[in-house]
Formats: C-alpha cells, structure tokens, sequence
C-alpha cells in the first residue's frame, strides 16, 4: 500500500478513536477486490514477523508497535502463525493486528472494510442486523459478518468480509480459516446455516471491481507482441492534462474511473519505424490497452561467412545491419563431396575394383565390381560368343484351369462344360378352389386365399415339382342384418346367393363377416347355419355351412445352373520352380547372359613346377604366388625323352622341340630330357643328347 494512503487511514483511525462522525469518501475511492488479493494473496498468513516489542503478548496484553515496526498491518508470511493468542518467540511468525484492536479473523475483516471505505473504519459503530431473515434481506457487498455456529467456533464465532451476494449466499474474504491466520478468497456461506450472527452493514454498496482500471501501453514489433518499448521508442504520458511520465519506455497504471490520459510524442530508436498512430487519448471506463505498431527497416550488408561449410556440415553466415547492431546469421549449405573415381585392375583372384576419393576432403570409398558391370542382361537368345564367357538359368511360369457356375446359358470366354438343376427353392401356396357365388369379394380372406392352385412344369430354365394337397382350414362366413342384435338363424342369409334385403322380415342382410379357423364344424341347426362362436368376426353364433375348405401344397422350384470352365493366363516368370495341381500346364525357359568385361579376375597361371624330392612346387607367372603338391618321381631313362627304351638322335629333335615350346612333355618326358639337372629343358640338353647316342660323350 502506498505511504499516503497508509497515513490517511492511519488518519482515519485517530478520528474514529476521538469519536469523531466520519466523513464517508465516494465509492470509487475505496480498494478493489483485485487490489486485495494481490496485496494479500490467496493461501498466504496474515502475519508478521516476531521482534522485540512488537505484536500481541498473552501476559503485558496489546502492545504499541513501535516506529521501528515496520507496516506490518499489510505483512503476509508464506507460514502460519507461531500460536494463538501466545508470545511468539522473535524470528518466528506471530498474528498480525488491526491497529491493537483486533487480530486474527476480525482484524483481516476490519482492515478490508477500512480500504473498502476509507475514512469509515470504525465497523462496530455501523448499523447492526442480528435477525437472520432481515440480514439476508440486506447484506451487500462490503458488509462485514460476526457469526456462530455453521462450523464457526460456538464460543468465540467468525468475523468476515463480504464481497459477493446471492440469495442467502454470500461469497467471502476471510482469515483463520482452516488454519493460523492464513487468508481465502471465495469461500461461500449460507447465512441461514448460523446459529447466530451480527450483520454490520457498510454505508454504502461496494463496488469490488470499479474503483480503478489498468493503463497498458505495448508495443507490437514485426506483428510479436513485444510488451514495453525498451530498445524501441520513448512516449509521454499525460493524466487529467498533467505530464506524468516524460519520455518511458512501459507504462502500466491503474487510475480512478473517469481520469482522462494522452499518450504522445512517440520517439522511436535505431531502426524502428512507426506505422501505426502516434497519439493516444480517452476516458478511463474500463481497461485502456494502448498499442504502438512498429515495424525495423534494417539496412543489411553482403554479409561474411563465419563458419566455412564442408563436405558434410552445413556454414554460418552472419549479416548486420549497417545502421544498427542488429545482426542475423543464416545457414550455408554444405558443399558435398567431389569424388574423382580410378580402377584398380584385377588381380589373378579378385576383380577388379573402383576407388572413390573426394578432391575436398580424402573420404573415400571403394566400389566392387558387380554382376551388373560384369555380364549382360538375360536374354532368350544364346549369345555368339565362346562357352567359357556364357551363363545359363532356367525359369518356369504355369497356366491353371477355373470353373464356375452361372444362371446364364452362355458366357463370353469361357467353355461350357454341363448343367444340372440347382439347389430347391421351397415354398407353401394356400388357396380356395372356389369361393360361392355370395362371398364378399371385398373380404380380406378374398384377396389372400383366391389363387389358381398350383402346377408342375418343367422347361429349359426351371422346374416346379408340386406337392400333394391337403386341406388345412376352414373359411366362416355370413351375411346379416345390421338392424337385427339377436342369435337365431333368422338373421343370416343361408344361401351362398346374395339377396340385398329378406323380404319376409323386411331387414336388409347388409353386413359381412367371415374368418378362418383350422377347427371343422358340422351343421348342428336348420337350413344349413351352425354354431359356431367367434367375437373376433361378430357377436352373432350362427354361420354358413358347408365351410369353405382352404387347401395347402407345397412348391419346389429349381433353377438350371450351367458349369463353365477357362484356363487363366500365365503366370510372371519366376527363378524358382513350383508345386502345382493335377489341371495346370507349366513351361520352361532358358535365359543366357554373358561376360566381355576386363574386370574380371584372370585366374592363375602356373608353371611346370620344380620337383623337390617328393614335393612339386609350382609358381604363378603373373603374381608370383606357389602352391606345392605331392610328387612321385616316375621311372625315366635319361636322355630317352620318347621312351623306346633307348637314346637316339630322335630323343634329342624332341628335346630341342620342347626347348622352343613345340611340345608339352609330361613329367617323365621333362626329367628325361633335362639331362644337365638345370630344372629346364633347353638347347643344351639337345646337344648332350645328340653326343651321347653318336657315343661321342656320356651321362
């Protein structure tokens, strides 16, 4: 609470103790309900804290609050009090006090009647209601409330202040309830549930929410609601004419109802520009909610990257304003791989390979070789090219039979098979034969039972098989006079031709009846009537016999159904072969592709090995790479390369062929011409040869 409204209740107050009449203040001087939650918030303690001198003390009685105090009038704590009604040790929580006359509930209720109404503070020297029917008659806002029982304290009772009305309803501000002096808002209490209370009743109605309203200036920038104008621009406030505020950036007050207020020389900063209306004016009646539009013309330069891109993260780029230090930063994309591709060539046992390496960055990646790069797409056609360079697979598709049954005696696309009849359809027909000559045409029991019986037949579509009649019902019927009530024969006409009046009697048979009974009845009275009770056609027992018998056979109709059979389509071509039924065709082809690639592995290509005792070892003349393998020596002569058992001169033209790579020898030729034991055949071992058989030399 501000300092002067603080001195003038204190004010106030020494008038009320002086027993000086108050001087009431207009109603819209007084606190509004939002101004007393916000000062003594809901679920808070009306309490202070303990010092020295301060507060209420259970033995000296009231003390005087000293200079050095503090407002604690308007002290909330968010604890409850240390005790009731007992000293509370300094540094702990005590209950606050109305001036040093009241504390707990009926302080918290006085000191709302007094900002309620300032200068009428002395709420015990209000008019007093204790009836409870003329209380709820009269209780209004701002009222202040004592009572007992309706779960207030028997003895002692509750004090509270009014601030809603509804019937016998009111809606209250109180403390102490629930626990040690802690403050609710919006408790209701039906005034008849007291045992007893005491109304005083305010000097006039309190208006909780018209006393003051809200002045808000804001200001929106780049259509985002940005509050006050900090940064943006500066405006001048001025109240009932006078300046109030020169040159702020936020103004949010609240005045009394009916202050005028203009809102002026709005000054913007850097580079914000107004765009909506520089001046604002009015009347305080209800929230004033002053809004300036700006929008910021930056004058933005080209911009440095500030973070450089790479292969694979995106840069920053930051952009400022030249006018301002407004500055914004944008993304740069990323610059992505340059990959530069290069073959490595096959080797005897690998494929050939495809290496990838970014110019920007060394990432690198390595690409085998496919069937894709390798061999061709599968063909039908064999391709001309050698066997060793050609692969073969074989796939298989399949067609299957259908069949299906139809009404229809042709259907396009498919082949008829058969017919035969259908699945029966039965049915019950009930019928008269003949209906004499005087039954009503009109009757219900006409229309349904008056049916040709039917008859079997049979053609190309449908066969109706009829069964045996039987008699299954009887049909009643009479014609009688309308002017007649009584039960004898005399007023049914008993013969089955209709006569429009019964000259004998003068009565008109004018009226029809009839009904159906599955029960026979013989005649049992004159002149063909018999007895035969049934109030559901007419009162009157007597009717016309014979009976109309209603006979019942049964029908069975039976559709031709014709069976038709087609092959389906071929199936797709697929790798993998099938399980199929006993009616499907399948077929099989062979597809070729074939490889003219230099990036397939070329395989080794061994020597003719070196004999090492009983091991061969051979080497690849193109990597250099061995492999051995076992090895017995065959029985040779040496020098007798074609094996006649002898050395000649024809043992050393063979030799010399073999040297020059004319003829392959097998092992035993090898090692009979190799006579020098060099591991090779050559020229060398030719001539020994030749001078060994003309004996000019030997082994």
């Amino acid at each position: 609470m501000k300092i002067k409204k603080f001195i003038s209740l204190v004010l106030c107050l020494a008038v009320l103790f002086c027993s000086v009449p108050a001087i009431y203040a207009n109603a819209d001087d007084g606190w509004t309900l939002a101004q007393m939650k916000a000062s003594f918030p809901h679920g808070k303690y009306w309490n202070h804290k303990a010092q020295p001198g301060h507060g209420y003390n259970a033995n000296a009685g009231w003390q005087h609050y000293g200079s050095n105090c503090g407002d604690i009038l308007f002290s909330v704590t968010d604890h409850p009090c240390y005790s009731h009604n007992a000293t509370a040790p300094v540094g702990q929580y005590d209950c606050n006090t109305y001036y040093n006359q009241a504390t707990q509930c009926a302080g918290f209720a006085r000191l709302m009647a007094d900002l309620a109404y300032p200068g009428s503070t002395n709420v015990l020297g209000w008019g007093q209601v204790t009836n409870k029917n003329t209380a709820v008659s009269v209780v209004k806002p701002g009222d202040v409330i004592h009572y007992k029982g309706g779960g207030a304290d028997a003895t002692w009772g509750h004090w509270v202040f009014v601030i809603g009305v509804s019937g016998s309803t009111v809606t209250l501000g109180e403390c102490n309830v629930g626990d040690k002096c802690n403050i609710y808002w919006g408790r209701t209490f039906n005034l008849y549930n007291a045992a007893s209370l005491t109304l005083y009743r305010a000097p006039y109605q309190w208006n909780p929410g018209a006393a003051e309203y809200s002045l808000d200036v804001n200001a929106k920038v780049d259509g985002a609601d940005k509050g006050d104008m900090s940064g943006i621009a500066t405006f001048d406030v001025y109240i009932n004419g006078s300046l109030a505020a020169n040159d702020v950036t936020d103004y949010y007050k609240t005045h009394k109802k009916g202050t005028t207020y203009e809102i002026k020389d709005v000054k913007t900063t850097g580079c914000y520009v107004l765009t909506g209306v520089q001046s604002f004016s009015g009347t305080l009646n209800a929230k004033a909610d002053c809004r300036f539009t700006f929008e910021t013309k930056h004058t933005l330069g080209d911009g440095v990257i500030t973070t450089q891109p790479t292969c694979t993260e995106k840069g920053v780029k930051t952009v400022s304003c030249l006018n301002c230090t407004y500055s914004s930063t944008a993304e740069v994309d990323v610059l992505g791989h340059d990959y530069k591709e290069s073959r490595i060539d096959p080797t005897c046992t690998e494929n050939a390979k495809y290496v990838s390496i970014c110019s920007r960055c060394n990432d690198s990646s390595v690409r085998p070789v496919t069937d894709k790069d390798i061999w061709s797409e599968w063909s039908e056609e064999k391709p001309d090219v050698d066997e060793s360079r050609i692969q073969t697979k074989t796939q298989y598709r399949y067609m299957q039979s259908e069949t299906k049954l139809s009404p229809d005696a042709e259907l396009a696309g498919w082949t008829l098979v058969g017919k035969a009849w259908g699945e029966g359809k039965q049915s019950t027909v009930s019928y008269v034969q003949s209906f004499p000559a005087g039954f009503d045409r009109n009757n219900a029991l006409y229309a349904k039972y008056n049916k040709t019986a039917p008859v079997a037949y049979e053609n190309e579509t449908t066969k109706v098989v009829v069964g045996n009649a039987s008699t299954t019902g009887y049909i009643y019927w009479h014609w009688c006079s309308s002017h007649y009530t009584g039960n004898s024969p005399i007023n049914r006409l008993i013969n089955d031709v209709y006569t429009a009046w019964d000259s004998s009697s003068g009565r008109p048979y004018n009226v029809f009846h009839a009904f159906y009974s599955t029960e026979y009845r013989g005649v049992t009275a004159s002149a063909g009537a018999v007895n035969f009770s049934n109030s559901g056609a007419c009162n009157q027992t007597y009717w016309w016999q014979p009976a109309i018998p209603v006979k019942s056979v049964s029908v069975t109709t039976y559709e031709m159904m014709y069976e038709y059979t087609r092959e389906t389509e071929w199936s797709e071509w697929t790798d993998n072969a099938f399980s199929v039924t006993d009616d499907a065709k399948f077929e099989t082809r062979t597809l070729y592709r074939y490889s003219d690639s230099t990036d397939l592995a070329t395989g080794h290509k061994w020597d003719n090995g070196v004999v090492d005792g009983n091991v061969k070892k051979y080497t690849c003349t193109k990597c250099s790479e061995t492999k051995t393998e076992d090895y017995n020596a065959p029985d040779v002569v040496t020098g007798d390369v074609n094996k006649d058992g002898k050395v000649t001169a024809a043992d050393a033209r063979l030799a010399l062929r073999i040297s020059a790579k004319l003829e392959t020898p097998d092992d035993a030729q090898f090692l009979a011409a190799d006579v020098n034991k060099d591991n090779k055949v050559s020229a060398a071992d030719a001539r020994i040869i030749l001078r060994v058989s003309a004996k000019i030399e030997t082994f």
